[in-house]
């Protein structure tokens, strides 16, 4: 069924350290305490350089916060706009009258009139509800006519 495979083994061989002089040694030392050294002062210099980042972005932060207070105390004059939706037509449906049919029998029948009303199921009237809005939801509607109003008189130099 299963086939038996090759296993090839590989002896790894153990390097042995050489033994190191004094002198050798000595660079070494001298070499870490060089590159510790390089290594703080890399730490020391990308610390100043988040600080400087992070002052810059509190800067620009605190810049467009004032340019935002400074445009919502000063508004616009806003001129009181009602909006008035069109009126809605109102289907109205002409009531018919009632059918009524007359059954007369001659004279000298003994039976009586007979009188049969036929009605027929009302239709219901169907009104359009316009939509009601809150004051704030008019007052919204009314800025964003200003800004699309601002924004279309930039937009053509102001020869609207």
């Amino acid at each position: 069924m299963t086939e038996p495979t090759e296993e090839i083994i590989v002896e790894k061989k153990i390097k042995e350290k050489k033994p190191r002089t004094e002198a050798q040694l000595a660079i070494l030392a001298e070499a870490r305490k060089k590159a510790l050294e390089v290594r703080k002062a890399n730490a020391e210099l990308r610390a100043k350089e988040k600080a400087i980042a992070k002052a810059e972005k509190e800067k620009e932060i605190t810049a467009r916060r004032k340019k935002v207070e400074a445009y919502n105390k000063e508004p616009e004059p806003e001129p009181e706009v009602e909006y008035h939706d069109p009126p809605v037509e109102k289907k109205v449906v002409k009531k018919k009258k009632k059918k009524v049919v007359v059954v007369e029998e001659s004279e000298s029948s003994s039976e009586e009139e007979e009188v049969v009303v036929v009605k027929k199921p009302k239709k219901k009237v169907v009104q359009e509800q316009k939509p009601q809005f809150t004051q704030e939801q008019l007052r919204q509607r009314a800025k964003a006519q200003q800004n699309y109003n601002k924004l279309y008189r930039q937009m053509n130099g102001g020869l609207c």
